[in-house]
């Protein structure tokens, strides 16, 4: 990090400089973080448009959290955050607030310094209260100036969100609705791979992947949560967009009999954790317990009635759509009527619910628990 002192110059009424310590006005000193290009680049593909009219979206947010820099850009539907340590002690400018780099010709200048130099890296130097940073190579041979905008940032951690990974009821169970569908803006989608491309050409070769970075996705199944990439290649860094608003969760029917192997085995899987919780009502030696089983086996009714309602189209399942009933006289329920050889007409639908009766009883023992 480099530290240049600045003074304010006097002078008398004949343009005679006078110099002292008592006519010398202290400014603060200049002080430089070396930062990675890739990243101001990534952050700079987040930021608000010129025409947006928020400025304070129109910039990259540089500052420090604990000993590590941050840089931060959000049009207010897409945040880019990463988070990294540098060698040697951070600017004071960092603290607080830090600073919020125009990002109005951040991209062509920050590629003008790349390509004088072989390190893909910027030098940003500022001092506090001052109008404008500057942009350097190494050796400052290329200095820009760039514009500070002076406003507090947005609380841009409120985006991230634990219903972005994960959700949860009252009683801290995780809770999910099947075949939820979560909308995407297909121009975000692009971008996300756009964004995996810039950071992966300021990695070293040999830290390049041959088929592209991998991109991995979190969403705790909320159609509302904002989604939440991380990059493979480059830890510490985070692009997070807020879903796209769905007209209705329902797939189309076309899509739905796409489809159709998928629903039958879910809802077939469901009907099965169904039904042995009917059983063990049958089987509970209590009321208590008989009624906890007989909500259990409600929760997979319901869960069956909502996968047929997104799914339309598929009236092999819709007409076994019935609720699970508890038996009466203490027999289960058949599937269909015993002694009859009969078998369900759709024979993949017959499959799927031998493949779900596996599962159920895989997962019988953690349905206990819960």
């Amino acid at each position: 990090m480099a530290k240049r002192s600045t003074a304010l110059a006097v002078t008398d009424g004949r343009n005679r400089r006078r110099a002292g310590p008592e006519r010398a006005e202290k400014l603060p000193s200049i002080e430089s973080v070396i930062l990675p290009a890739a990243l101001l680049l990534a952050a700079e593909a987040v930021c608000a448009s010129k025409d947006d009219g928020r400025e304070v979206l129109q910039g990259v947010h540089i500052h420090r959290r604990d000993d590590l820099v941050r840089i931060v850009a959000t049009d207010g539907i897409r945040m880019f955050i990463s988070s990294l340590k540098v060698s040697g002690p951070l600017p004071a400018w960092m603290d607080d607030e830090g600073i919020i780099l125009s990002g109005d010709g951040l991209k062509a200048r920050v590629g003008m310094i790349c390509k004088m130099q072989d390190e893909p890296v910027v030098t940003i130097s500022f001092a506090k209260g001052q109008p404008k940073a500057s942009l350097s190579d190494n050796l400052g041979a290329a200095v820009f100036q760039m514009a500070v905008i002076g406003e507090e940032y947005v609380d841009y951690e409120a985006f991230l969100q634990a219903s972005s990974f994960i959700n949860l009821d009252d009683w801290g169970n995780k809770t999910g609705v099947e075949w939820e569908p979560i909308g995407i803006n297909s121009m975000y989608l692009k971008q996300i791979g756009e964004i995996a491309k810039t950071l992966e050409a300021g990695l070293p070769k040999e830290r390049r992947t041959k088929g592209g970075m991998v991109v991995r996705s979190y969403n705790g199944g909320n159609a509302t949560a904002p989604l939440v990439f991380d990059f493979s290649t480059w830890p510490g860094t985070l692009l997070v967009i807020l879903p796209a608003k769905l007209a209705t969760p329902v797939i189309s029917k076309e899509t739905a009999l796409l489809l159709a192997p998928a629903v039958r085995g879910t809802v077939a899987a469901l009907r099965a954790h169904a039904t042995r919780w009917i059983q063990r009502a049958q089987d509970a030696t209590g009321e208590d317990e008989r009624e906890a089983a007989l909500l259990k086996a409600a929760g997979f009714q319901e869960r069956v009635a909502e996968v047929l309602q997104r799914a339309p189209g598929l009236p092999a399942i819709a007409d076994q759509s019935e609720p699970v009933r508890e038996p009466e006289g203490g027999e289960p329920s058949p599937t269909f009527e015993e002694g009859e050889g009969e078998r369900p007409e759709d024979e993949a639908e017959a499959q799927a619910e031998a493949e779900a009766e596996a599962e159920a009883e895989a997962l019988e023992l953690q349905d206990a628990a819960e």
